[in-house]
Parts: structure tokens; sequence; C-alpha cells
């Protein structure tokens, strides 16, 4: 991934908001939206490379993080 936070904007825009409400009224985080993060690698998002993380640092962690907003 070259550009986490163009990555983290698509899957905000195209994935996460548009089924913002149903997962809201769902009892449990549909497993598609769980799955649409690790696809996109963020499950590693501050882990090291050498084991399949994507290896960035706390800053940009919490860039991508504060990025979605409670809700969506």
């Amino acid at each position: 991934m070259t550009d986490v936070y163009a990555a983290a904007e698509r899957l905000v825009d195209e994935v996460l908001f548009p089924g913002a409400a149903a997962t809201d009224a769902a009892d449990l985080v549909p497993i598609d939206r769980l799955d649409a993060l690790a696809a996109a690698g963020f499950y590693g998002l501050a882990g090291p490379t050498a084991v399949g993380g994507l290896g960035h640092d706390a800053a940009t962690v919490a860039r991508v993080v504060r990025r979605w907003p409670a809700g969506a």
C-alpha cells in the first residue's frame, strides 16, 4: 500500500460509511466490515513489516484512526 491515507479514505467512503447505519443498528459488527479492514491491511497498520504488517509509526496510525469519525 503506497498511500495509507488514500486507502483509508477509500475504505471509509466506499465501504464503511455507506453501511454505517446498518452497522450501528446491528448487535455485532458485520463480518464484511472486518474483512474489508483486514483486506486493506489495517489490522497490521503498526505491525512490523517483517511479520506482514505495514510498519507505520504511531503518528501515522493516529492520523488514520482519527480520520474515522465515531459512527462512520
